[in-house]
């Protein structure tokens, strides 16, 4: 799961006052521990479960890494601020200034080793440039990283999946790249979407389901096996 702060404290009210009056058992706050990113909650559940069961419940906080050259500074430094005040932890790997002259592959393959390096479902990275296109395929020749593009929103035109669901989000496309490719990382060309339409695709994105079916995932793996 990934949960933002404020969904953690609405999980832990849930758990610590619904639970009781509506399963009618008891439950006690035990500890929490919290290191890097992962935040974990243990409870103990009494009452009608036999005598005693004990469960965890971990809550997972997304690390996200962040990049962006000239092109993208500017969009790159207000996500910042957007993600932070959603409760993610940030890690910005440049540009730091303002630089017209500056070059993409230099911010945004040490942003994609971060998140390779990582191995973790719950760190993934941003990235951001005129068009998304020469960072996402920058990003794509690190082992392990899966980045989509996103242009700005769009009404799906068909079926979003096999079983012929249909989509009225004009968003889908930034779920679709977790549920169906386990997209790892989100390239924003900033010359093709407005700062709220951006604030919007990565704070959905970045809640999004990141289960992939196994379908999907058969998928991904032969294309991690193809290309060895």
């Amino acid at each position: 799961m990934y949960l933002h702060n404020e969904i953690i404290k609405k999980c832990v009210l849930f758990v610590a006052f619904a639970v009781p009056f509506t399963t009618k058992r008891y439950i006690r706050f035990v500890s929490l521990e919290k290191k890097g990113c992962i935040c974990r909650y243990k409870v103990s559940l009494l009452g009608s479960f036999k005598e005693h069961i004990e469960s965890m419940l971990y809550l997972y906080v997304m690390k996200i890494f962040i990049g962006a050259d000239h092109a993208g500074f500017e969009l790159k430094e207000k996500l910042k601020v957007h993600i932070e005040e959603l409760g993610f932890e940030l890690e910005d790997k440049g540009a730091h200034a303002l630089d017209k002259d500056d070059d993409y592959p230099d911010f945004i393959i040490p942003t994609a080793q971060a998140v390779a390096n990582a191995n973790s479902l719950n760190v993934v990275g941003i990235i951001i440039g005129g068009s998304g296109q020469g960072e996402a395929m920058a990003a794509n020749r690190i082992r392990g990283i899966r980045a989509t593009v996103f242009y700005g929103p769009r009404l799906p035109v068909r079926a979003v999946d096999v079983t012929g669901r249909q989509s009225t989000d004009p968003y889908e496309v930034v779920n679709l790249s977790r549920a169906h490719n386990a997209a790892n990382m989100l390239a924003i060309g900033v010359r093709f979407v407005t700062d709220e339409e951006a604030k919007t695709a990565v704070e959905q994105w970045l809640k999004s389901n990141a289960e992939v079916k196994e379908r999907y995932m058969r998928r991904i793996n032969l294309v991690e096996e193809m290309t060895k």
